[in-house]
């Protein structure tokens, strides 16, 4: 967990969508899909 005022970096080293969500504010649903806070990171 990142504290509030706190900050992290993480450097992709392959080209790729990479899917991220909150453990606390998102919810995993079976089929796969992700509501709350949910994202995806394009890398070129």
């Amino acid at each position: 967990m990142i504290g509030s005022g706190r900050a992290t970096a993480f450097t992709f080293r392959r080209a790729g969508l990479y899917r991220y969500y909150c453990v606390y504010h998102a919810t995993l649903h079976p089929d796969g899909t992700c509501s709350g806070m949910c994202g995806t990171v394009r890398v070129r």
